[in-house]
């Protein structure tokens, strides 16, 4: 059987009720409302770029100002300590270190060997001639003698004089203590012992010599001693013997090197005054 076909105008669909048509309005404003809230999400990530590197800053900004202040507050806690340490630690500290110093400055001192600083005489300086030598003294050599004035022979020999413990004053020469001119003075050495400059070659360099007159005291300090032969005492007679020759120097001659029949060469003494 076959079933007939409807044939005419298609009967109009039946409309839709209130509820419906209220429901389809709430959905579509969900749509409307869920794409503007993409569009803003979409340009907020645009943006957020440029607002993460403003917050970065105004951040580290944030950070300098905070830790600037702890600097400043860390250098102040500082300072304060050091004051703190110089009132009442310091001067604990530097009182032992000052005594350990001085302690260590003393026991050096003691193991350092003991050197002259100053080579001085036991009387004041020489202002002025004495006058006439009565005696001489040599405190390093035990010589303490009488002063006689002697003269050259008349063949230009100058000898001490004849008694052996005495030393002889050239009175031709300048006065102890003069200020112009050289003095000179002379004593015997003998070989068996006794003479009054046996042992003057042994004198140092900075002892002392005196000479004294009736009320006078010249003053001299040793600066050279060596020896010379008789051939260059005769070269250098002048510069040992004239007067005139190198102001205020003491010279003191005597023999050395005695050979068994003569002595040969002359100890040389060069003191100026103290």
């Amino acid at each position: 059987m076959t079933t007939p076909r409807r044939t005419g105008p298609r009967p109009p669909r039946p409309s839709a009720s209130p509820e419906a048509e209220v429901e389809s309005e709430v959905t579509t404003r969900a749509k409307i409302k869920s794409r503007t809230r993409s569009r803003d999400k979409a340009d907020a990530d645009a943006e957020s770029p440029a607002e993460a590197g403003l917050s970065a800053e105004s951040q580290t900004d944030s950070t300098a100002e905070a830790a600037g202040v702890s600097w400043d507050e860390f250098f102040a806690d500082v300072k304060d300590w050091l004051q703190w340490a110089r009132r009442r630690i310091l001067p604990w500290v530097v009182a032992p270190l000052s005594m350990l110093l001085v302690f260590v400055i003393g026991l050096a001192a003691t193991w350092l060997p003991s050197i002259p600083r100053v080579v001085t005489s036991p009387v004041g300086p020489t202002l002025g001639a004495i006058g006439e030598p009565l005696s001489i003294e040599i405190p390093s050599l035990k010589i303490k003698a009488r002063v006689v004035p002697i003269e050259l022979t008349k063949d230009d020999v100058l000898n001490p004089p004849a008694d052996i413990r005495e030393v002889g004053w050239w009175k031709r020469s300048a006065q102890p203590g003069a200020t112009n001119g050289q003095t000179l003075m002379t004593g015997h050495a003998v070989h068996t012992g006794g003479g009054v400059m046996d042992n003057l070659g042994d004198v140092h360099r900075g002892a002392s010599v005196l000479i004294k007159s009736k009320d006078k005291t010249a003053s001299y300090l040793v600066q050279k001693v060596f020896v010379w032969s008789k051939d260059d005492v005769a070269v250098h007679s002048e510069d040992l013997f004239d007067p005139t020759f190198h102001e205020r120097r003491l010279v003191l001659v005597t023999c050395a090197d005695w050979d068994g029949k003569v002595w040969e060469s002359n100890v040389i003494v060069y003191a100026q005054p103290a």
